[in-house]
């Protein structure tokens, strides 16, 4: 398995994933995959695109912060929302999170 920020690394920023028929740039995803199973320039797998452009290693390692940033003040929140609820029992209802969520 890719590690995140390979999976960032190696998608173009025109993808807007293969379930649409084409990326943000226009390219229809038909014309540039390669064989069975598929292969996608924009996925760094094969073929050729003219349009290609990949995150240059500072837009990556934003891209990661954030990410793994949105993924610990989830946990803040999980941890905040089971605390209130062995004290209240309180199956519904809103809790004031300190991760600005």
């Amino acid at each position: 398995m890719k590690s995140l920020r390979e999976q960032i690394e190696n998608r173009c920023v025109h993808f807007s994933g293969v379930m649409n028929d084409c990326c943000e740039a226009g390219i229809k995803y038909a014309e540039v995959r390669v064989d069975r199973p598929y292969k996608f320039p924009c996925l760094k797998q094969g073929g050729q695109c003219l349009r290609s452009q990949f995150p240059s290693p500072a837009e990556v390692a934003v891209k990661v912060g954030e990410i793994e940033g949105s993924g610990l003040k989830t946990l803040i929140a999980l941890s905040k929302i089971q605390e209130h609820y062995r004290q209240t029992k309180q199956e519904r209802g809103f809790v004031k999170c300190d991760c600005g969520g």
